[in-house]
């Protein structure tokens, strides 16, 4: 298998003329950050009937493959599955994120039930009722977030936590996650 995917690999770069991503991990158990976005940032969504399609099929899919979605976010161009909830007010189309329907925020921050949502165990974590969760989860969008390092995250595919997060990660799959450095070695860093 890994012969015939090396050759798919080399065959890609011969024929599209581009390296192909590298591969990203999804071990079983963690939550993803998920984008699906349109060819050339072109629109997903016309109207608020293709959201509501989108999700109807985003809800049929989740049944059907046993999937726990813990937030959500539809964008003109471009569809979120993580922490992306302030998106909307980022991109100026409202002022608060409780304002944008096309959001799991209002489940997440005002307890206003989603069949699209599963609580995850951190957000179950923030307070002892689902209001304490949903106070406690408003809090958190007070907080810097550093966008720089989720960009990196989502275009290099290297996960990002906290260290003991990562480093409890890496025991479970048994693998050494990070940037690390690109391409070969120089040669004074192979002792030549």
């Amino acid at each position: 298998t890994t012969q015939i995917q090396a050759i798919v690999d080399i065959t890609t770069v011969f024929q599209y003329g581009y390296m192909p991503r590298p591969r990203r991990l999804a071990p079983a158990g963690y939550p993803l950050h998920i984008v699906q976005r349109g060819n050339d940032k072109q629109a997903c969504f016309q109207s608020a009937k293709d959201c509501n399609t989108y999700l109807e099929a985003l809800g049929e899919s989740i049944r059907s493959f046993n999937v726990h979605i813990h937030a959500y976010v539809l964008m003109t161009n471009h569809v979120q599955l993580r922490h992306i909830e302030l998106n909307p007010v980022r991109a100026k189309i409202v002022p608060e994120p409780s304002q944008y329907r096309w959001s799991s925020y209002r489940s997440n921050a005002l307890g206003i039930p989603s069949s699209l949502i599963t609580p995850h165990a951190v957000w179950t974590g923030l307070g002892q009722t689902i209001e304490e969760r949903c106070m406690a989860y408003r809090r958190l969008f007070s907080e810097n977030v550093d966008e720089q390092l989720i960009r990196h995250g989502y275009h290099t595919g290297i996960p990002v936590g906290t260290r003991s997060w990562c480093v409890a990660l890496e025991s479970d799959l048994g693998i050494q996650i990070g940037s690390g450095k690109r391409g070969r070695p120089r040669n004074d860093e192979k002792g030549l």
